[in-house]
Formats: C-alpha cells, structure tokens, sequence
C-alpha cells in the first residue's frame, strides 16, 4: 500500500507540473522537476534559475542567479494544536514572480489537502496541513510542491516536489 500511495502522490505532482508548465516535451528540456532529498526530520531542497542572456542588464537588473529552496516536514505531533501537522516553506534569495505551494498529508492512506497557496511576487513561502488526533496511532506521509516562476530566467517554472517516509504517530 505504501508504494501505491507514494505512486499516487508523485502522479498527482506530476499532472500539476505538467499543467502548469505546459507540454512535457519543453518541461524536460528547460524546467527540471527536482526531487525533494532526506533529512532527519525534513526533506529539503535547493535548486537555481538563471536569467537568460537577451534580459536586459541595466541598473536595477534583476540577478543573474536565484537560488530557491526550501523543506517538506515530516509528519509530527503538534501537541499545541492536538493535531498531526506538515509544511512546505521555501525561500529564494531574490524576489520571483510567484511560489505556488501544494501539499497534502496522509492518515492510513486517507488525504488531506487543503488546497493550493500562492505567494505573488516573493521570495518567501509557507503552507501546512494538519490533521486532528483521533486518539489512535495511524500512519501517516505527506507530499508537496513548489513552482517558482520568474520570467526571463532558464528554468522558469521551476518545480520541485517530493514525498516524506511514512512515520507512525500516537496523539
């Protein structure tokens, strides 16, 4: 079952990327699709857009390279809120276009998704998804994207997205 889910969330990240990018053929070409890499307690990433070379340089050219990047937190008990909780948080080191963020967590295969956030124009995002406790312990996984888009940049839009492993928690 694990696998399928996992198979599901990536296809579902997929469809969006393809939606928002346009055909697959220049999205493999131009617009790589960067799988989100573990950590301890996140799943983070990092990937840049360059400005092609016909932008205009003036003054207030924008920079030639933005770095973008961010985590996927691994599902956890926020005892605060009584409730399992995940996010997504990128940042870019200058301002995009725009960050679409997309993320939904997994009870025993169930999802919860609470629908897409956009930031427009920034350089900073973040959005969650939580879950209430239901007193048992259940299984529980999420996935995200992050489509950053600036125009005039090779890459554009960038699209990162991954899953976390499945972790069992009690609340």
């Amino acid at each position: 079952m694990q696998v399928s889910l996992r198979t599901i969330v990536l296809s579902i990240a997929l469809v969006l990327s393809v939606a928002l990018m346009g055909s697959p053929a220049s999205a493999a070409q131009e617009r790589p699709s960067v799988p989100l890499k573990g950590g301890a307690t996140t799943q983070s990433f990092t990937m840049t857009l360059t400005r092609k070379a016909d932008t205009a340089k003036g003054v207030n050219a924008p920079a030639d390279v933005i770095y973008c990047g961010g985590y996927l937190s691994i599902p956890y008990v926020n005892s605060l809120y009584n409730a399992v909780h995940t996010e997504i948080e990128v940042q870019c080191s200058a301002v995009v276009d725009s960050i679409d963020l997309y993320i939904i967590l997994y009870r025993d295969g169930s999802s919860i998704n609470p629908g897409p956030k956009r930031y427009n124009p920034a350089n900073y995002g973040i959005h969650y998804s939580s879950a209430p406790c239901q007193g048992t312990t259940n299984t529980y996984f999420a996935g995200g994207t992050a489509v950053f888009t600036k125009a005039g940049y090779v890459g554009s839009p960038l699209v990162m997205n991954g899953t976390t492993p499945q972790v069992t928690l009690a609340c």
